[in-house]
């Protein structure tokens, strides 16, 4: 009977949509309206399933009619029957969807707030989670298209999404999609939270949140689909809500909160053994240091000792927490200029731990944040050139390093080379040989390392001292990097680019031999059309620094 009755409700929205715009069916709406009064739910039910499908067209015609419509919504938001009450959300978000935002229409949809949070709420309590998803659509379309009809309605608009997001027992899915509209609203109306006083209880939600487990933790890394690992992840949506935050609000009103959550929690996950506080504790430190620069550089010197302290944290969330904070310490807080000396307190601790460190997700982290200190230094990175040469000879001599590794650590060499590349001259004849295996590789996985390889090879070639040292070499470099273009690889030809032109610089005139073929691989490089699809450099970046964020492949 229900699907007889879907379906004579299909026909009957398909002949209105013809119908009703020509003046052809002026009845059916007054219709559907007792149909909504109807002591049948199921009555109830297809009226307002038909409404949702007719909102458009019904609203095109009935604009002076539009309190009317609203006033039915509420109705069906009031049904003692969540059935017909998840119908008349269905049909709320086509009224909002189709609204032309005049100011009598948008007191009218504000009015029905506070049923629509209800409907979602009772949805929950029913355990008809996917239903409660259409509130948080209806609520998405508002922030987007009629944010004025949340006025006053925005403090209990975010107390029923945190309520979602801490509630362990839903699905995750429920949870991230309550914190998306958060997020939404963060994005598009910061001020909305700000004047609602919301910043700082938002954030004590939120930081917690940061140390959630992994969904691999909960269901073991083989259950999960890791293509969909990122999206379900209510770790990664908390995080990036408290960086929305930090870069969309004045840093006063997130910088004290995050700094009392991060000690409070430090000393507390310390004592008690939680290691999901400590984790966020140390994380989230990371996560503000963009959108928190100038605060954070003040502290720093109270900050970073116990930041660098959590590197031997039993627990390898918390190490790649720390890990990461500290890449994101290195490359937004510009600490060379206050405290020259403070990559002292760094680098020596995170050498002392890499090579021993077993989670290959924590050796990345680390090594990031040691690619990021080493590009802060000048002449000061000498000291820390043999033992990074030391780490990189164990993965590159390794048949069974992962390539990923292999190519943050080559990115290391390269920073260190083009800040003191003097300094890794002596160390040539254990380096080059290792680098020219990485320029002979061919396999699609082994092509990132092979481009980091020329990276690190003009460095050392354009560094002081660097004609003298590798002029003897260039020949075999010029030709490996000649070969790299025969492999249609884009990060080949870029590396193969960048490394032409640090050589043109070292030899000057000396450069000309090598510049008609240099010259016909670059016009070659400008006519192609790879059919790639650039995203902005924000994105890019964006990307590249969530890949780094400890907790997860990807926040």
């Amino acid at each position: 009977v229900g699907l007889v009755r879907r379906s004579i409700a299909d026909v009957v929205s398909k002949v209105a949509k013809a119908t009703v715009p020509m003046g052809q069916w002026n009845a059916l709406p007054e219709f559907l309206a007792q149909c909504t009064q109807s002591p049948e739910e199921a009555h109830r039910d297809v009226a307002f399933v038909i409404f949702a499908s007719l909102t458009e067209t019904i609203v095109s015609v009935m604009t002076q009619h539009f309190a009317t419509l609203g006033g039915l919504f509420q109705n069906g938001l009031n049904d003692a029957s969540l059935k017909v009450r998840v119908a008349a959300l269905r049909a709320v978000l086509s009224l909002v969807t189709n609204t032309t935002g005049e100011p009598n229409e948008v007191k009218i949809i504000q009015g029905l707030v506070p049923q629509i949070i209800a409907t979602a709420r009772n949805a929950i309590a029913a355990g008809e989670e996917e239903n409660a998803g259409l509130a948080f659509e209806v609520m998405d379309e508002l922030i987007e298209s009629q944010p004025k009809a949340l006025s006053g309605h925005v403090p209990a608009l975010v107390s029923f999404c945190v309520e979602c997001a801490n509630a362990t027992q839903l699905e995750t899915v429920t949870r991230r999609r309550a914190l998306d509209v958060v997020s939404f609203l963060a994005r598009h109306k910061p001020k909305a939270l700000l004047r609602a006083k919301l910043v700082q209880p938002l954030l004590r939600s939120l930081c917690p949140l940061v140390g959630e487990p992994k969904e691999e933790d909960l269901a073991g890394e083989d259950d999960i689909d890791e293509a969909r690992e990122e999206e379900l992840q209510v770790q990664t949506v908390a995080a990036r809500l408290v960086d929305l935050l930090a870069l969309k609000v004045p840093a006063r009103h997130v910088l004290p909160e995050v700094l009392q959550f991060a000690s409070r929690a430090l000393a507390e996950g310390a004592a008690n053994g939680d290691v999901k506080r400590r984790h966020a504790a140390v994380a989230v430190l990371g996560i503000v240091c963009e959108g928190c620069a100038e605060g954070l550089q003040r502290r720093a010197p109270e900050i970073l000792p116990k930041v660098v302290e959590s590197l031997r944290d039993p627990s390898p969330d918390v190490r790649g927490g720390a890990a990461f904070t500290l890449g994101q310490m290195a490359e937004y807080l510009q600490l060379g200029y206050d405290f020259p000396h403070m990559h002292r307190d760094v680098l020596p601790a995170l050498f002392a731990v890499l090579p021993t460190e077993p989670d290959r997700r924590v050796q990345e982290r680390m090594m990031y944040a040691m690619d990021s200190w080493l590009e802060q230094l000048d002449d000061e990175v000498a000291p820390y050139v043999e033992p990074l040469l030391r780490i990189s000879y164990i993965a590159l001599d390794s048949p069974d390093a992962r390539p990923q590794v292999k190519e943050m650590l080559l990115s290391a060499c390269a920073s260190a080379a083009a800040a003191a590349g003097g300094a890794m001259h002596p160390h040539l004849p254990a380096l080059l040989p290792r680098l020219e295996r990485c320029l002979t590789a061919t396999e699609d996985k082994d092509l990132k390392p092979r481009a980091r390889a020329l990276e690190v090879l003009g460095m050392l070639v354009s560094a002081r001292g660097g004609r003298a040292a590798m002029e003897a070499h260039v020949p075999a470099i010029m030709a490996a990097a000649d070969s790299g273009f025969d492999l249609d690889y884009s990060e080949l030809r870029e590396y193969g680019h960048g490394m032409y032109a640090e050589v043109a610089e070292a030899l000057g005139e000396g450069f000309a031999p090598y510049l008609p073929g240099c010259v016909e691989k670059a016009m070659a490089s400008l006519r192609l059309d790879d059919g790639v699809v650039y995203d902005s450099d924000e994105e890019e970046h964006d990307r590249a620094r969530w890949s780094m964020v400890p907790g997860g492949d990807s926040y």
